[in-house]
């Protein structure tokens, strides 16, 4: 998963095979799954928002990438600075 390596670059993953780095990576692609499999119509147009409001023009793109390959440091900070402006609860 290349947004591990973001994690390694920035000195912020938890030595191998700790507990934390298991958690993290096991947190990563759960989180993944959920929007790269999801049907749901809610958590598509989450992820569609999120990348809008942060890439603009080049939104749709990156959705289509985001499907086939992932996360990227940029869709997932897309994503948490997204969610972090609005309210838990508005829709």
């Amino acid at each position: 998963m290349a947004l591990l390596a973001a994690f390694q670059d920035a000195g912020a993953l938890p030595p191998e095979s700790s507990p934390e780095a298991n958690r993290l990576i096991k947190a990563l692609i759960q989180f993944q799954a959920a929007f790269m499999k999801s049907s749901n119509q809610a958590v598509r147009q989450l992820l569609r928002e999120a990348l809008t409001r942060k890439l603009g023009d080049r939104a749709a793109g990156a959705v289509r990438t985001f499907q086939t390959e992932g996360w990227t440091s940029q869709t997932l900070e897309a994503l948490v600075d997204y969610t972090a402006s609005r309210p838990s609860w508005t829709q």
